[in-house]
């Protein structure tokens, strides 16, 4: 029986491994998935459902081995594990790929049009500046346009990550720092001092702080002139303005 494109192989291979915490070497895999299904002839199968469900036991993966299955018949499927693992430790051997990728995909007959952006793939899916440091070597070395175009489509892919991580953290901390900020003038309207209570209230509608609104309103009542006249002005600037979003948090 022919094992290709057969599911049951696969979730052989998965209860396998889980049984087998120690096992990674392919000549034990396929000998033990052989003698399940009975047909030797399909061992190269058995080898590539083993990379592919490698990526769900990563606590018993050889990351040598399986970076050297880069380089086989299984390479693509060698590849998507290690997208799936995102592990630095791929790094050294992704930056080989890159370098030798031509030589690979003709001793395997491979498609380069596959295996490169499966090669970048894996890189991108890193996330990390190594990762990026890696591409941009390659894009340096290499004297195709095209093939430097891509190293340097997934190096912008992994900028605008970070960009637009670093972003949401700035709108984070810019809240957080608002938050503190009014919570701090809220407490001013407590000092003794009159003038500290006059200009905390003008900063609070300033920063747009309808929230705490009833702390103002309890100024209204405030011994000093300058303090309720400054409550009163408050409160008439807040409820005269459309409240923004951001007001609500």
């Amino acid at each position: 029986m022919s094992l290709l494109d057969d599911d049951r192989i696969d979730d052989f291979v998965v209860s396998y491994l889980a049984e087998e915490a120690e096992v990674y070497d392919e000549v034990a895999i396929v000998q033990s998935v052989s003698a399940r299904f009975g047909d030797d002839d399909d061992a190269p199968n058995c080898l590539g459902s083993a990379i592919s469900a490698l990526s769900q036991f990563p606590q018993i993966i050889d990351h040598d081995w399986l970076g050297r299955q880069t380089t086989g018949i299984h390479a693509l499927k060698a590849l998507s594990a290690m997208s799936r693992l995102r592990d630095p430790r791929h790094l050294h051997v992704l930056k080989e790929r890159l370098k030798d990728y031509a030589s690979v995909t003709e001793a395997w007959g491979s498609s380069r049009s596959e295996y490169l952006p499966a090669v970048i793939g894996v890189l991108v899916s890193n996330l990390s500046n190594e990762a990026a440091e890696v591409l941009l070597e390659a894009a340096a070395e290499t004297s195709i346009r095209d093939t430097r175009t891509q190293f340097m489509d997934a190096v912008k892919s992994i900028q605008d990550f970070h960009d637009a991580r670093a972003a949401w953290e700035r709108r984070l901390s810019s809240g957080t720092r608002r938050a503190e900020t009014v919570n701090s003038l809220v407490s001013m309207l407590d000092d003794s001092s009159p003038g500290v209570r006059v200009e905390a209230l003008r900063a609070l509608a300033t920063l747009r702080a309808v929230d705490h609104m009833p702390a103002m309103i309890r100024m209204l009542s405030d011994d000093d002139a300058a303090v309720r006249e400054a409550a009163r002005a408050a409160l008439d600037a807040l409820n005269a303005q459309p409240v923004p979003a951001q007001g609500l948090r």
